[in-house]
């Protein structure tokens, strides 16, 4: 990564602003670097999404460019999105979340960048999923599948069908932090998207899903990736491109 003056500047502002917002302080945040100001909710796991995105550094790697496609499976509060909007400005960006909450509010944080909104779970197939909170958080939320459409339930997409709503040949960079549904994604159908995908970034959940690891390392290993990971990130490069 690099760690210049304007880099370690924003850190010291997020620094700040993770101890504001863990006294209740504040619920709107404004950083160097980053274009716009976004919300968060006061109390809430919203706080520990801000520490890992900005406090962390977590998603901000160093990728050949041109990126032109990014999805961002799982985007929470949109967090990771505004990071990859004010990275790649001209990147198109397909931000999927499904808890109702998180949504409306991620909505209103990637406005002003060039991202799509999609209320829906990310899974390996087309089904209905329905949102299960656990009690740890809004950054913690799982789904699972049910079997009819509910009042509570919510489409599910696959990552083949992400590409193909969004006009995508190819995946530059796939941030996928779904808390146990990585299990699902990886096992059946991945050999339509994986091998079309440069970076790849996730977040492993056995705790909430065991087997997610397994699953994931076994359709990878199908592929020329090379790995290396970051705090909770694990970045798979695709060394076919």
């Amino acid at each position: 990564m690099d760690y210049n003056k304007s880099t370690y500047l924003r850190i010291a502002w997020a620094t700040l602003a993770y101890f504001l917002m863990k006294l209740k302080v504040i619920s709107r945040v404004s950083l160097p670097g980053v274009k716009h100001s976004f919300g968060v909710r006061k109390g809430t796991s919203d706080t520990g999404t801000f520490r890992q995105v900005f406090k962390e550094d977590q998603y901000r790697f160093n990728f050949d460019e041109p990126i032109n496609s990014i999805i961002d499976a799982g985007a929470n509060i949109g967090l990771a999105s505004i990071v990859f909007g004010n990275k790649y400005p001209n990147a198109k960006i397909i931000a999927i979340e499904p808890d109702k909450g998180n949504f409306e509010l991620m909505k209103k944080n990637v406005s002003p960048y060039n991202v799509r909104p999609v209320m829906a779970g990310v899974w390996n197939k087309s089904t209905n999923l329905e949102v299960i909170d656990h009690g740890h958080g809004a950054w913690a939320y799982t789904v699972e599948e049910v079997e009819h459409p509910t009042k509570n339930s919510i489409p599910a997409l696959s990552i083949n069908q992400i590409m193909a709503d969004s006009n995508f040949d190819r995946i530059d960079i796939l941030k996928i932090d779904i808390e146990g549904s990585e299990k699902e994604v990886f096992e059946t159908d991945y050999e339509l998207w994986l091998p079309k995908t440069k970076y790849l970034i996730v977040e492993m959940h056995d705790s909430m899903r065991p087997g997610a690891s397994k699953s994931v390392f076994s359709a990878i290993s199908k592929f020329n990736f090379s790995f290396r990971s970051r705090r909770e990130n694990l970045l798979f490069t695709n060394q076919d491109f």
